[in-house]
This record gives C-alpha cells, sequence and structure tokens, in this order.
C-alpha cells in the first residue's frame, strides 16, 4: 500500500510514504491522480466518454444510421430511395426488353397473314370492290407500328411509356383485324354475284329495249306499263351502284337483294306487256318464274329447310297460269280478265318470295374465289389495353401497363 518506507503508514523507517492514503501520487489505491477520493483529480471531471449521464458530448444528435443531423438523414433516405428506383428501372428495362424480343419473333407470322389480306385486297379493288375502312386503316396502323418496332434498340429503349402506348393501339385493333379475315371469302362472294348481276342487268335492259320497240307496234296501250319499265332499270341501275360502292359489307349485301328484288318486279311487268302485246312471250315468262320457283325449292330441300308452303303455293300458280293461258287464247282478248289474272299471279308470287328465306333469290356463289382467313394473334398486345379511366384499374393493375 505504502510508497517508499515500510509498508505502515508513520511507521519504523520515517515519513508516510508517497501514494498512502492522504493521497500521495501514484498510490495503487488512493489519492493522487485517478484515486477515488476528492483530495485527487480522480472521482471529479468526466466520467464516460460523454460527461456525467450519458455519451458523447453534451448536445450531440445521432439518428438512425448514424446520421448526425436531420438534414444529413434526410440526404440518407433520398439516396436510398434513389437506388431503389433506380434498381426498378433496371428490372423494368429488362424485363421490356425480353418482351420487345418475343413481340418482334411473334408479330412475324401475324405479318405475313396481313400481307396476305393487302393482295386480296389488292385483286378485289381491281374488280371495283373497296375494302372496308375501318380493315384499311387498322393494317395501315399495324405497318406503322411494325416498322417503329423494327426501329427499336432493345437495349437502349429512350421512352418506354411512349413505346408501350403503341402497343396500347394494336390491342385496340387487334378486335377489329380478326373480323377482317374472314370478311374477304364474303367479299369475293360478293364480287362474284356482282358480276352475275352486272350480266342480268345487260340482259334484261337488252330484254327491256326489244320490248318496248313491241309494244311500240301494238295495237293495244301498254305505255304506262312502258313507264315502269323504265323506273324499274333505273331502280336496278341504282342498286348494283351501291352494292360496288358502299363501304359496309352488310349494306353492299342488302343493295344486292334490293336488286334482286327489282328484277322479280321487272320480270313481273315485262310479263304483262307480253301477255298483252305477243302470247308466246306470256307464256314462256310465266313458265320462267316457275322454273325459277322449282329450283329455290330444290335449294332449300338440300339445306332441310320446310318447303310445304311453298309447294303449296306453286301449284296455286300453276293453275293460275293454265287459266291465264286460256284467258289469252279468247277472242275478242278481254284485257281486264287478263289484267286480273296477272295481278292475281303476281300477288302469289309475292307471297311466295316472303316465305323464302334471305337471299333465296340471290344466286349461289358457288364458283367465287377462295379466301384461307389468316389466323392473326393480337393476343401478346392484350397487356397493353389502356385502363379504364383515370383512377381505375386495367387489366395489369393501375395504369393498366402490365405493371409498368
Amino acid at each position: 500500500m505504502g510508497g517508499q518506507g515500510g509498508p505502515y503508514p508513520g511507521g519504523p523507517g520515517g515519513q508516510m510514504g508517497q501514494g498512502g492514503f492522504p493521497g500521495g501520487q501514484g498510490g495503487p489505491m488512493m489519492g493522487g491522480q485517478g484515486g477515488p477520493y476528492p483530495e485527487g483529480q480522480g472521482m471529479g471531471g468526466q466520467m464516460g466518454p460523454g460527461g456525467p449521464g450519458g455519451f458523447g458530448v453534451p448536445g450531440d444528435f445521432r439518428g438512425p444510421g448514424g446520421c448526425s443531423s436531420e438534414e444529413e438523414c434526410e440526404k440518407q433516405q433520398q439516396e436510398m430511395e434513389k437506388k431503389q428506383e433506380e434498381q426498378m428501372q433496371k428490372q423494368q428495362a429488362r424485363m421490356l426488353k425480353q418482351q420487345i424480343k418475343g413481340m418482334k419473333q411473334g408479330m412475324r407470322g401475324m405479318f405475313q397473314g396481313i400481307t396476305m389480306m393487302e393482295k386480296a385486297y389488292a385483286q378485289l379493288a381491281k374488280a371495283g370492290i373497296a375494302a372496308p375502312q375501318e380493315c384499311v386503316d387498322s393494317i395501315a396502323k399495324a405497318k406503322a407500328f411494325k416498322q417503329e418496332m423494327d426501329a427499336v434498340d432493345v437495349n437502349n429503349i429512350a421512352d418506354p411509356e411512349s413505346l408501350m402506348e403503341k402497343m396500347s393501339v394494336m390491342a385496340d385493333i387487334g378486335p377489329t383485324m380478326q373480323e377482317c379475315g374472314p370478311q374477304i371469302q364474303q367479299l369475293f362472294e360478293l364480287n362474284f354475284r356482282l358480276k352475275q348481276a352486272t350480266n342480268e342487268l345487260k340482259r334484261i335492259t337488252r330484254e327491256v329495249s326489244t320490248m318496248k320497240r313491241q309494244a311500240a307496234r301494238s295495237k293495244i296501250d301498254v305505255s304506262d306499263k312502258v313507264s315502269e319499265l323504265d323506273a324499274i332499270l333505273t331502280k336496278l341501275t341504282q342498286a348494283l351502284s351501291d352494292a360496288k360502292t358502299k363501304t359496309a359489307l352488310e349494306e353492299r349485301s342488302e343493295a344486292l337483294e334490293g336488286f334482286y328484288e327489282e328484277m322479280q318486279g321487272l320480270g313481273d311487268t315485262m310479263r304483262l306487256i307480253g301477255a298483252l302485246t305477243n302470247l308466246g312471250q306470256a307464256r314462256s315468262g310465266l313458265q320462267r318464274t316457275l322454273n325459277e320457283n322449282n329450283r329455290v325449292i330444290t335449294r332449300l330441300k338440300r339445306q332441310k329447310e320446310d318447303v310445304t308452303e311453298l309447294l303449296a303455293l306453286q301449284g296455286e300458280l300453276k293453275t293460275k297460269v293454265a287459266e291465264f293461258v286460256q284467258a289469252l287464247a279468247k277472242r275478242p282478248l278481254d284485257e281486264d280478265e287478263v289484267t286480273g289474272l296477272m295481278d292475281e299471279f303476281e300477288e302469289l308470287q309475292g307471297q311466295f318470295r316472303e316465305l323464302v328465306p334471305d337471299e333465296g333469290f340471290v344466286p349461289e356463289a358457288t364458283g367465287a374465289q377462295r379466301f384461307n382467313a389468316p389466323k392473326l394473334n393480337f393476343s401478346q398486345f392484350d397487356q397493353y389495353k389502356r385502363a379504364p379511366g383515370p383512377g381505375v384499374e386495367g387489366p395489369e393493375g393501375p395504369g393498366g401497363f402490365g405493371g409498368f
């Protein structure tokens, strides 16, 4: 315990050693610098790294992550969010790169089908059949998109949002394009029927001219019926023009059906004029109607349709023709009787036509060119469909762009 001198204070050997109880320098237990009592500098002053009651200097700020101030903490938070954003962008870029590569591969087959459609439309255009405008517009959008996609560098996509917006356009036109392919076959059939109708109109125009000359030489005045012929010919020409120039396929088909309905009315008027001016033409005209009815009945039988009522009406028409022929043979000719029988015949024939399904009198397009509609797969663009509206989640979550 003691310093120099004896082991006990005041013992033999002299003075209390340095470092004894009262506080000499360097004592191992008490006093001096670092001693536990107030005489020295031990217990006073700083107890720990931060003085009494804490660690560090008074007022020191230590936030999460070891930042020394609120500003530094905010800066660290911003840097962390920036890194997370960069990582997310890199991940999205990788995903978009893979999607674009897959899309380019899938588009090759799709555009082979579109090329086939363009060639078919060009062939129809030469025949005077215009392609549906919505199909033409959709093909133009698809081709413009393909050009843009061909120019895209998958390793350097400058504006992903703009690119995905264009992909959404492809998703929008997909349903339209799916309908355009099968419609081409219908257009070829329409073209075939239009050729038949054009030839029919040329033939009937020649026959009307011949009949008008015969009516002019007849002793019976049929000028009112001749005027009807001219009016019907005008309607036929207009109906045929509409069938060629209308853009909607349904409107074209309706115009063609209207053409053949007018043809029936023209035939009825011509038969009446023929009956009044020429007995032979009258009988042959009525017989042509009966023959056409027989062809319709046969066609409907093949289609498993019920033709019971049609057969009954056809029997009445045959009876009426027999009565008509007898009336024509009478001398002097009773014009009222002949006209009455013709009216009755036309009424029965009208009933017959009403029972025939749509296009029953339109020639079948058995010789029309065949077109195998390509299968166009637009499903790869479905994930890019536009969101229904602000605040509404689309098919792939908010924004409707597959998470991008």
